[in-house]
């Protein structure tokens, strides 16, 4: 497949081919391409850090030193996030709904991942410090954003640099509030997964 990437949507068409013939889809590829639209743009609302190894860091109004995802809402307009849902589970995108409850425009929305019953935004999954997933769902049950995290270090977070756009990188916490990263760090840790389903595919596939 060949791709051709835009801020609001990119742009594609696949090629297959054996030893004796070759196909593109759509047949028209010259003229007309698939689409995916890049439903973080359109909403604004985004995973803007998490910590998934809390020592010592800040801890919850009972007093728990839990784990914990930020979100962001980079739009200009307030999103309510009733049938919204967080999951760490690819399988099971809506594990946690949100309750009624919104995030204004260029605020921070911190949920706790602890997997216990308390009062405020507590999910039902917690994550692995050694690696795990994190999804944030829509209403129509479409990842609006996610990663794939490998281990990560006690009491260091991993958030959007510049706050709220830009790409994952290991950072010192800042809870509710804006992302900054490390002062002269020369590498960052990023990767980039892409799920394809079904496979096998015979008429269409899932980016």
């Amino acid at each position: 497949a060949t791709v051709q990437a835009g801020k609001n949507n990119s742009e594609y068409y696949i090629y297959a081919e054996n030893d004796l013939a070759g196909k593109f889809s759509p047949r028209r590829a010259e003229y007309e391409l698939y689409k995916i639209t890049n439903s973080y743009f359109e909403t604004g609302l985004v995973i803007n850090e998490f910590l998934a190894d809390n020592e010592s860091v800040i801890h919850d109004q009972d007093g728990e030193y839990d784990d914990w995802i930020e979100l962001y809402n980079n739009s200009d307009t307030e999103i309510e996030l009733v049938n919204y849902f967080l999951s760490d589970i690819n399988s099971n995108l809506t594990l946690w709904a949100f309750p009624d409850t919104s995030i204004n425009p260029n605020e921070y929305l911190i949920i706790w991942v602890d997997n216990d019953e308390q009062s405020g935004l507590h999910a039902n999954f917690k994550l692995s410090s050694s690696g795990d997933e994190i999804y944030l769902v829509n209403p129509d049950t479409i990842i609006i954003d996610g990663i794939v995290f490998n281990s990560q270090h006690q009491d260091t977070s991993t958030g959007r640099f510049p706050n709220g756009t830009g790409d994952f990188i290991k950072m010192p916490p800042t809870f509710s509030s804006e992302n900054s990263g490390f002062e002269g760090v020369d590498e960052i840790y990023n990767s980039l997964v892409v799920n394809v389903f079904p496979s096998p595919a015979i008429e269409k596939v899932f980016i």
